[in-house]
């Protein structure tokens, strides 16, 4: 009964629905924006939530069980602060702000200030803070971040976001976008319920002697950058390491708040400030490398591939350089349909791969392949 009472509070609660609201928003802009700038639909609708499907059930799953395990819980003020700042983040249509360190830390911040708005609270979200509920709450922030560094395992090359602009010097560039927001039901107890105490340490603090229940909480975690200067898995792997240390050095300074209160304050701040030198260490290095999207002389330059397209299966990869297909020079997306139509039985393409070498590859050419074989070119039709 517990267990489908928990069940129930997840789906009243807002986030859950506001989820597919706020992915469904967001694809059909980009869908939009992909019609106007390539002329068709690059990724399908809601891919912004493709591939995290399976690894948000594994990674809430493993939470669940830490947290249920530890006997840790959120009171009903700390839950409303965390749907409340989802809410309010998700309105500027950035998922980037959809991440732990700007809710949690934004929520933690909230809290400081709770003796002045204590009075106004109705009676279920009033609790007497202590320095469990501070190490408790800004633990769980850097738990989160690194369950944002955990889903960054999960990005691919081929399932980014490729666009294309004109640049300062009147030439088209392009860039990838990395987008996308992820729902994790995770398990947690809360002060509302009639659950026995399973261990003797569970719960790890007690809530105004209230019973104990299970709430499924629907958190969202989003991602979002844009890269120029590298492909968007190496791009990954660097912020994975970096987001990594910064959620390490947060739980440690929280848990070491047991000795020195203080610094669970500095481990919120570490989390907020940590979270923007990142950020910034991103900007000046897309600002002071050249892009790897640019125009090539040498031929057309691949901004993007479909997924289980036949280029995917051919093993091209964003950033190369196609310089001849069918033994044909190309150098637009004109000249690449030409090519490709010499010969509808086969075709062979060279290509410059990122290290500057040349190599080969090819694959036998079906009625119904895509007209360009599943590739997005930074130059197109002219």
């Amino acid at each position: 009964m517990a267990i489908l009472k928990a069940i129930g509070w997840f789906f009243i609660n807002p986030l859950f629905y506001w989820f597919f609201i706020l992915i469904y928003i967001s694809s059909t802009k980009r869908v939009e924006k992909e019609r106007l700038t390539f002329g068709y639909k690059v990724f399908p609708t809601l891919d912004e939530w493709y591939g995290l499907k399976r690894i948000g059930l594994i990674l809430s799953l493993i939470l669940s069980i830490i947290f249920i395990g530890l006997g840790i819980f959120l009171p009903p003020l700390f839950i409303v602060l965390l749907i409340s700042y989802s809410l309010l983040f998700s309105l500027t249509g950035k998922f980037s702000w959809l991440n732990s360190v700007y809710i949690f830390g934004a929520s933690s911040l909230t809290l400081l200030f709770y003796p002045y708005y204590e009075s106004y609270l109705p009676d279920v979200l009033k609790v007497s803070l202590t320095l469990d509920h501070w190490i408790i709450f800004t633990s769980l922030m850097g738990i989160f971040i690194l369950a944002e560094a955990f889903l960054l395992t999960r990005t691919r090359d081929d399932q980014t976001f490729p666009e294309r602009f004109v640049g300062a010097r009147g030439k088209q560039v392009g860039q990838h976008r990395i987008k996308k927001l992820a729902l994790l039901p995770v398990l947690f107890i809360w002060p509302i319920g009639d659950l026995d105490v399973f261990f003797q340490y569970w719960p790890v603090f007690d809530y105004q002697g209230e019973s104990y229940g299970l709430i499924f909480f629907p958190l969202l975690l989003g991602l979002e950058h844009v890269i120029r200067t590298r492909r968007p898995k190496v791009f990954s792997q660097w912020l994975l390491k970096r987001l990594t240390l910064l959620g390490m050095s947060v739980i440690i300074l929280s848990l070491t708040g047991f000795l020195y209160a203080p610094l669970i304050l500095l481990s919120i701040i570490v989390g907020l400030i940590g979270r923007e030198i990142l950020l910034f260490n991103t900007r000046q290095h897309e600002a002071n490398h050249p892009t790897l999207y640019g125009p090539s002389k040498e031929g057309l330059k691949v901004l993007g591939v479909h997924p289980f397209s036949p280029a995917s299966e051919m093993g091209i990869e964003i950033g190369e350089v196609i310089t001849k297909v069918n033994g044909h020079k190309v150098s637009n997306g004109d000249e690449f349909y030409e090519a490709l139509q010499s010969n509808l039985a086969f075709c062979k393409i060279d290509i410059y791969n990122l290290e500057g070498e040349i190599r080969f590859t090819q694959r036998a050419y079906y009625e119904g392949d895509h007209h360009q074989l599943g590739l997005v070119f930074v130059e197109d039709y002219i």
